[in-house]
């Protein structure tokens, strides 16, 4: 009795492995972020933006720069502690303006890899960093590199008003 007890017990718990085993059978991928981030046409695109801006900021300063040199000697500290205050705002424009950039790319990164994640039927899609090892090919960091290039086709990095 206790033999048959002990066999229904292995029975019924094998069954429940192997019905375990075929509903969890999840589809997995992993993705490199840096390589998304750094081919993005869109992080081309804030890079371009910031450029431009730290072009403009450049020649403000060399503006400033040129009021220094020709002015007199006598009013030269004054213009320059004028100078040391515009330096600064520039830089927390510059700050300001790079996290905005950012945050925009990271949000529309996180908006593609799950659009791409339900299209494709995935049920994970992990850090390639986090995976150590893997048996089979599941990258998918040149397809979400694409899908994010089409989403984000229109991104504007302008600040809002304030």
């Amino acid at each position: 009795m206790r033999t048959f007890f002990c066999l229904s017990l292995l029975f019924i718990f094998s069954l429940f492995v192997a019905g375990c085993k075929n509903e969890a059978n999840p589809k997995l991928a992993v993705v490199d972020p840096e390589i998304v981030f750094a081919k993005s046409t869109l992080s081309e695109k804030g890079n371009a933006y910031l450029q431009s801006l730290l072009s403009d900021l450049q020649a403000e300063f060399e503006e400033l720069q040129k009021k220094i040199d020709a002015a007199p000697d006598d009013e030269k500290q004054m213009i320059e502690a004028d100078m040391q205050i515009k330096l600064l705002e520039m830089q927390q424009q510059l700050n300001i303006v790079q996290e905005h950039i950012n945050v925009i790319i990271s949000e529309s990164f996180d908006k593609a890899l799950e659009a791409y994640r339900v299209r494709n039927g995935y049920d994970i899609i992990l850090y390639s960093a986090a995976v150590l090892a893997s048996g089979i090919n599941i990258d998918v960091t040149m397809p979400v590199l694409d899908e994010l290039n089409a989403m984000t086709a229109a991104i504007d990095f302008s600040l809002p008003p304030d």
